[in-house]
């Protein structure tokens, strides 16, 4: 090929190891929201924090992915019962525990998301006993406005590529707290959003720090979604990349 683009410098530096690509072959668009069109999908008049723990003042921390190593599904359980337990008030929800259809003569590999590593999930969950503080509400139609009234949404994951979850969270007004991963560090505003290590302690703690500072974080975020990450900068990004593979006599023929 003589060009590549990818949606994360991550994913770009990868594919440069693994396929041998110049850096000059590779280029970085990240992905685009359609701002207004996703907050009016997240419109919804159910009480989604009643619904899932009962009547109570609550703060609702939500974690969005299927169950699979690169979440680090581990990681985010310590973490929600280390929040729960240390703050009373604070409920923790899981969404998006959908598995991958199992694929005749396929042998899984590590990464995937198999049955056994969600059994493991879930048997680590049980031994942690925060099940009323707790919940996995798996794969739902309305995930935008479930996030949308969460107060917090924290990733604990290992790898992957864009973060989609957490673009979708700041377009909702949602402030994220994120382990360090893919290009988490140059989407998300401020360092202390971050968490360098993989402590369950510094991003709980991370959690009620983002919650006390909400309102300027999501203000921070919806800013930099604006100006970076909209469908119409992606757009926009993606035909200055083409631009310069066009062949100067089509585009002068297509003139």
């Amino acid at each position: 090929v003589d060009g590549v683009v990818a949606n994360s410098r991550s994913g770009s530096n990868f594919a440069q190891k693994l396929y041998g690509y110049d850096a000059g072959q590779m280029h970085v668009v990240w992905n685009g929201m359609r701002v207004e069109d996703f907050e009016r999908q997240a419109e919804s008049t159910t009480d989604y924090r009643r619904e899932f723990f009962g009547p109570g003042e609550h703060k609702v921390a939500t974690l969005v992915g299927a169950i699979k190593p690169a979440k680090d599904y581990h990681l985010a359980i310590e973490t929600a019962a280390q929040l729960v337990k240390s703050s009373p008030d604070w409920r923790v929800l899981f969404l998006g525990d959908s598995l991958a259809p199992p694929v005749a003569g396929y042998k899984a590999g590590v990464h995937s998301d198999t049955s056994d590593y969600k059994d493991e999930v879930m048997q680590h969950y049980r031994r942690a006993g925060v099940g009323d503080r707790v919940k996995f509400a798996g794969a739902r139609k309305d995930l935008p406005a479930i996030v949308k009234q969460s107060d917090v949404l924290f990733v604990t994951s290992c790898r992957e590529g864009f973060p989609n979850s957490v673009l979708e969270a700041m377009v909702l007004g949602v402030p994220v707290v994120s382990t360090d991963y893919s290009d988490i560090r140059q989407i998300l505003p401020r360092p202390g959003q971050v968490i360098g290590t993989r402590s369950p302690e510094q991003i709980a703690a991370a959690v009620v720090d983002a919650f006390l500072d909400r309102d300027e974080i999501a203000a921070e975020q919806i800013r930099w979604v604006r100006a970076h990450a909209s469908i119409e900068k992606a757009t926009e990004n993606l035909e200055r990349v083409y631009h310069q593979y066009i062949r100067l006599p089509a585009l002068a023929k297509a003139a």
